[in-house]
């Protein structure tokens, strides 16, 4: 193979990998304001089927897991999610071996750790303490790390007090999180998390009786998404409703 042939050959397949990721993106963006979470796992099917390589592609698929663990756990199929809390898991014991220095793969292992105490909540007093340990380390390496101040968040709101919880701090860590987002314009294109993190703010609102703040957000996520169906078809409504 010729130079010139062996350099194309290259610039095809970085071209091939990066429009991937691009639809990838964009496939569960629309899944996630569809609230589609079966093409959700087709995509993950998808992407495991290929040889990842890369850190970045390897917090990608990481990031997948993250949202459909999530939801798994929040409509109760535990089996489901206990399937892919031991695929993040691999992934991230690999991370940590070969990239020690990346604030996503231990921002990322606080919300591993919530998610075992999720399937297993006697687990909480045993394994709760490493979440915030690595939450913590995360935002060692990076203090602007969004995952990063979006874990340590839900470690301070939703541990109890006498385990260092504080509902006061974690919203501080939800503001600085929405900023980060909101500070880079090319960080809200199509990007799921931005939604889910204001949906998660709004519904602490709502849980607060604070239903003002609440409308407004939901306000503010359609604007963003007038398509978000959950936001659009549940949460403002019944927000509607109590008020």
């Amino acid at each position: 193979m010729t130079v010139n042939k062996y350099y194309s050959v290259l610039v095809v397949l970085f071209m091939s990998l990066s429009i991937n990721a691009t639809n990838n993106k964009e496939a569960i963006y629309n899944a996630f304001i569809t609230g589609n979470m079966a093409e959700w796992k087709t995509i993950i099917t998808d992407i495991e089927s290929r040889k990842l390589t890369s850190v970045s592609d390897k917090l990608e698929l990481v990031n997948y897991y993250y949202g459909y663990i999530g939801y798994n756990l929040g409509v109760k199929k535990k089996k489901e999610a206990a399937i892919y809390v031991d695929k993040m898991e691999t992934i991230l014991d690999e991370l940590t071996k070969l990239s020690p220095n990346v604030a996503d793969v231990y921002a990322y292992k606080a919300a591993l750790v919530g998610f075992k105490i999720g399937l297993s909540p006697y687990k909480a007093p045993f394994i709760g303490k490493s979440s915030g340990e690595n939450a913590k380390k995360a935002l060692a390496i990076d203090g602007d790390n969004i995952q990063g101040n979006i874990e340590q968040a839900n470690v301070l709101y939703y541990s109890p007090s006498a385990f260092g919880g504080d509902k006061a701090k974690a919203k501080e860590y939800y503001k600085k999180a929405v900023s980060l987002f909101e500070n880079n314009p090319t960080l809200l294109k199509q990007n799921w998390l931005y939604l889910s993190l204001l949906t998660k703010i709004a519904e602490i609102q709502e849980e607060e009786k604070d239903f003002k703040s609440a409308k407004q957000t939901y306000d503010k996520i359609l604007a963003k998404e007038p398509n978000y169906s959950y936001v659009k078809n549940e949460l403002l409504p019944n927000l509607k409703k109590k008020m």
